[in-house]
């Protein structure tokens, strides 16, 4: 980075201006590359104070992906009068709100790149102290190769900057993302855009949100249920072994699962009562099983089918008289190294909210 005031003069009177007194792009000569040569606004030579130091901020910005590259100070001169500017690259593209409109609904895919670029972009620039102040679509550019930008920050303009703003502008643009996924991709960018929506900061976000993504995809296929008892597994019933099973307490057979009796099996109890004795095998406790299972199915099938746990039932009667009861269930759930996984990352952000009900009362309801 070059202080070139002095001996580099760009005649801009057939640049094209982008934007009044501040902005003007021109091609380089030899090189043939398209630049900008940027001006501050209201800035007056004689003090340079601002220009120098606001320039050797965004030039240790260079080189990152996100923001565009500045190379030197030079002095730009418009119909013969000479203004200090610095020259930075032209990103050829188009700007985000162009981008948005031209499409209906954009993949989720997408959708998560940018939101990884330009939080990336943000976390660099806070981390040197450099706002950007005015966060709108049109200062965010998709480039030719589908890579995000940022330009024209307003910092120099913002001496008592705190990055507040910039952050309610991040979160309103993840907003926008959001409403650009289709149907079946909302569940997945929701859990993108809740978490953005609570951040306090940049720091380490676009690590958090990479994080989430490898998540989304298969908490996304959770039913209510699931993730009801998927939050009393990370909340309240893992501990940090594979060594555990947690087994509920013997539970009463609803009646509704309780199925009806045959006549052989009502002639047995029959016969028992008048003291007599027969063999016949209880086969009341497969049936129950086999009416508990869907219900069982439906509670912990997917959260299986994902690698988190694994589960079952046993129905036991509690007095031994066959036929008659009364039945008690348990059921087991075994739980994975991945739910392990998904703890540590839900301590840090909190994907799933703390849940009331007992695992018992999500399974029967």
């Amino acid at each position: 980075m070059y202080d070139l005031r002095e001996s580099k003069i760009i005649e801009l009177d057939d640049a094209e201006c982008l934007k009044d007194n501040t902005t003007y792009k021109f091609t380089d000569f030899p090189t043939g590359k398209k630049l900008i040569a940027k001006f501050i606004s209201e800035y007056e030579d004689a003090d340079d104070a601002y220009l120098v130091a606001e320039f050797r901020k965004i030039a240790g910005l260079s080189g990152e992906p996100e923001i565009a590259t500045v190379y030197y100070l030079a002095s730009g001169e418009i119909s013969g009068s000479r203004k200090s500017c610095y020259m930075m690259d032209f990103v050829d593209g188009d700007s985000l709100q162009k981008y948005l409109d031209a499409r209906d609904h954009i993949a989720y895919e997408v959708l998560l790149y940018f939101t990884i670029q330009l939080a990336s972009g943000l976390e660099k620039a806070h981390n040197f102290g450099i706002f950007h102040t005015d966060l709108h679509n049109e200062n965010i550019i998709i480039n030719n190769l589908g890579y995000l930008k940022l330009i024209d920050f307003l910092w120099y303009e913002y001496k008592d900057a705190n990055g507040d703003r910039d952050l309610k502008d991040f979160k309103r643009i993840i907003d926008e993302f959001y409403l650009k996924c289709s149907d079946s991709d909302k569940p997945r960018f929701k859990i993108i855009n809740n978490y953005c929506q609570r951040i306090k900061n940049f720091r380490g976000l676009k690590k958090e949100i990479e994080m989430l993504d490898e998540i989304s995809f298969e908490l996304a296929l959770l039913s209510d249920k699931e993730h009801k008892i998927l939050s009393k597994l990370l909340y309240h019933a893992v501990e940090n072994t594979l060594h555990m099973t947690i087994i509920s307490g013997p539970l009463d057979v609803p009646e509704r699962f309780m199925p009806p009796l045959s006549d052989e099996e009502k002639e047995y109890l029959e016969i028992e009562k008048n003291g007599a004795r027969m063999k016949l095998l209880d086969t009341r406790p497969a049936k129950i099983h086999a009416l508990l299972e869907p219900l069982m199915f439906v509670s912990f099938y997917s959260l299986k089918q994902i690698g988190l746990i694994d589960y079952g039932v046993r129905i036991t009667n509690s007095t031994g008289i066959s036929f008659e009861g009364p039945y008690k269930f348990n059921f087991y759930i075994t739980f994975t190294s991945k739910l392990l996984k998904w703890k540590s990352a839900n301590q840090l952000l909190l994907f799933v909210e703390d849940e009331a009900m007992e695992i018992e009362d999500i399974i029967m309801a």
